[in-house]
C-alpha cells in the first residue's frame, strides 16, 4: 500500500455529482472501504457553509477546518476535474471517478489519465479496492 493511503482520515465526496450515481449505496460502500478499519459518516458538508463554491479554495479549507483535519489526510472524490484541482491546490489527495452518462450518451464528460490525480477509479468498488492495495 502506498504510504499516503494509510494517512487518509476522511473522504469528501461531491454528493450532487459523483455521489449522485451511488447515493443509494454510499453507506454500504463506506463500510466496504472500512473492511480493515471503521468508517463512519461524520457529517454532510455544504459549500454554503464556506459561503463559496467549488473550486474556490475556501470550500476545501472550510471542510478541513470543520473536520479538524489537515488537508493531506483528506481524499476528495469527484467526477469533475475543476473540483479535484481545487482540492489538490489546498493539499487534499484526489480521486477521479468518471460519470460517462452525466450529459447523456453523446455528452462531453471530464476524463483523466494516469498521473492526473492520486487515484483514478471506475466506481466506488474500484476505489475501495485501490485504497486497500
Amino acid at each position: 500500500m502506498e504510504s499516503w493511503k494509510t494517512s487518509i482520515k476522511a473522504l469528501t465526496v461531491d454528493v450532487f455529482g459523483t455521489g449522485t450515481d451511488w447515493y443509494s449505496t454510499i453507506v454500504r460502500e463506506g463500510e466496504c472501504l472500512g473492511c480493515d478499519k471503521p468508517i463512519t459518516v461524520d457529517c454532510i458538508l455544504s459549500a454554503e457553509r464556506a459561503r463559496y463554491y467549488k473550486p474556490d479554495r475556501e470550500v476545501y479549507e472550510t471542510a478541513a477546518h470543520l473536520l479538524d483535519l489537515e488537508p493531506p489526510s483528506i481524499l476528495m472524490v469527484a467526477a469533475h476535474r475543476h473540483d479535484l484541482e481545487g482540492a489538490r491546490a489546498v493539499g487534499f489527495r484526489t480521486t477521479f471517478i468518471p460519470r460517462p452518462l452525466e450529459w447523456g450518451s453523446g455528452g462531453q464528460t471530464d476524463t483523466a489519465q494516469d498521473g492526473d490525480f492520486d487515484i483514478i477509479a471506475q466506481d466506488f468498488h474500484d476505489l475501495a479496492a485501490q485504497l486497500r492495495s
